[in-house]
């Protein structure tokens, strides 16, 4: 039997750990065919697969201060964008996509230089906002008003830092459905 994990209190340390095993477990189920006493052969790759393309996009979605410190949130949204801007650097074609309005406050606030190389590339087009919330929400307890603010003051802090609006909504963690929308 494994380690039980304790959602109560773990470190930023243990949860990317943790994430990282699961993540190589998942990643590593298509090879573990290899292994199989029954490995069947495969068919390879269709025909006409040269045709179609496939775009990896990075996005940082954090929940900042979930089972972490407030300083600890702050420090792992610096860290995820120091991330993507360095990979920026290294590989031309490297876009990037974030919501949460409140994070680019944060740099704004913390280190204005990042929030000018992160203006640079919202202009290129290769650091993408989606959401235009100020947090990403939750989308069962909010009333519809609690909603409209979100978006309000996303989008004013978007316009403000960065000189964009963003026109693309996600729900990155759709498991419920607005409760007074439904409902009304």
């Amino acid at each position: 039997m494994g380690k039980k994990i304790s959602f109560g209190h773990i470190s930023r340390r243990e949860f990317i750990g943790n994430a990282a095993a699961g993540s190589l477990f998942i990643a590593a189920g298509p090879v573990s065919g290899l292994f199989s006493i029954d490995n069947q052969k495969s068919e390879g790759w269709p025909k006409d697969a040269p045709k179609y393309r496939f775009h990896m996009i990075g996005h940082g979605h954090i929940d900042p201060v979930w089972l972490w410190s407030w300083a600890e949130g702050v420090a792992v949204v610096h860290s995820t964008f120091r991330s993507a801007l360095d990979r920026m650097n290294e590989t031309p074609d490297f876009t990037f996509t974030t919501s949460s309005a409140q994070f680019f406050q944060w740099i704004a606030d913390n280190d204005p230089a990042m929030l000018s190389e992160i203006r640079k590339r919202v202009e290129e087009g290769r650091w993408d906002l989606v959401g235009g919330w100020w947090v990403e929400p939750d989308m069962n307890i909010p009333s519809g008003e609690a909603m409209v603010r979100q978006g309000l003051y996303g989008q004013l802090t978007f316009e403000r830092l960065l000189g964009a609006d963003q026109l693309l909504q996600q729900i990155p963690i759709l498991l419920d459905i607005l409760y007074s929308a439904a409902n009304h």
